[in-house]
């Protein structure tokens, strides 16, 4: 059973990589609006191209920003 994220927006730290970029994948193809969080700039573009790709969900962002 598929859970709808329709009208949430999360935010993914992490999310250029690895495990992080699957959930926020994930979270795109369940509807959710997903902003992806990223320290470089290349490989945060790279990510939010693949997210929106692979989910079919055009609501994905990137933002800028090192949380360390």
């Amino acid at each position: 059973m598929a859970t709808s994220m329709e009208g949430k927006t999360v935010l993914g730290t992490g999310a250029t990589n690895g495990i992080g970029k699957v959930t926020a994948r994930e979270l795109a193809r369940m509807g959710a609006r997903v902003v992806i969080v990223g320290r470089n700039a290349a490989r945060t573009e790279r990510a939010l191209a693949d997210v929106r790709r692979a989910s079919g969900n055009d609501d994905v962002h990137a933002m800028l920003a090192d949380l360390s």
